[in-house]
């Protein structure tokens, strides 16, 4: 994705990140998603009747991945600082025995005094471009690419951020981790969170 800053008339372009949250359960075509890597032993064990998984909800997450420059690590465009901060975790309602999708919302603030335009361009059409890695967990540890983002599905959406202003964007995943295990997300340019439990604070659970 490409994000815009303008300063006065002056008007350039940089890379940006993926999916603007809509407040409305979006519909998911089931993808396969393949875990790479085994490391470590599980906090918890999901089994197939759904004993010791992540259980559906919501729950609290606040951890940064990126401040500084707009343009994303190494870029020139002046303006920012911008901040993109893992804000919100959501495991989705299930029936099948095992959670199946998870959602992350990451939070954009424009703390700089111009203008950033966002636009679905560069990798950002590709939803692997976000990506989980887990750790602490046999049979649930490695990478796994989101399955959808609003890029992937919208690939001429836009938007603008104004100067003080934030909103949320997200990125859906088939593949939901095991309690115990530490989650770090790449965020396309912007680089990776921290390796953290985010399962470890529900805000509210869901049936």
């Amino acid at each position: 994705m490409n994000v815009c800053a303008q300063a006065a008339r002056l008007r350039k372009c940089i890379p940006m990140t993926v999916a603007l949250v809509l407040g409305a359960t979006m519909g998911i075509v089931p993808a396969s998603a393949t875990t790479q890597g085994r490391l470590g032993m599980p906090t918890s064990v999901c089994q197939p009747n759904g004993t010791g998984c992540t259980k559906a909800g919501s729950y609290y997450t606040y951890q940064q991945i990126y401040k500084g420059n707009p343009g994303g690590p190494g870029g020139s465009i002046p303006g920012g600082p911008l901040e993109v901060t893992w804000t919100s975790t959501y495991v989705y309602p299930y029936t099948s025995g095992v959670p199946l999708y998870w959602r992350v919302g990451v939070t954009y603030h424009n703390d700089g005094d111009t203008v950033l335009y966002f636009g679905c361009y560069g990798g950002w059409p590709t939803a692997g471009y976000v990506q989980e890695h887990m750790v602490g967990g046999s049979g649930n540890n490695g990478t796994v690419s989101a399955e959808s983002t609003l890029c992937s599905q919208n690939p001429n959406w836009v938007a603008t951020l104004g100067p003080g202003r934030e909103f949320t964007l997200w990125a859906i995943f088939h593949n939901v981790p095991w309690p115990g295990s530490k989650v770090a997300i790449t965020w396309g340019n912007y680089g990776s969170s921290p390796y953290i439990d985010p399962f470890v604070s529900p805000l509210a659970t869901a049936g």
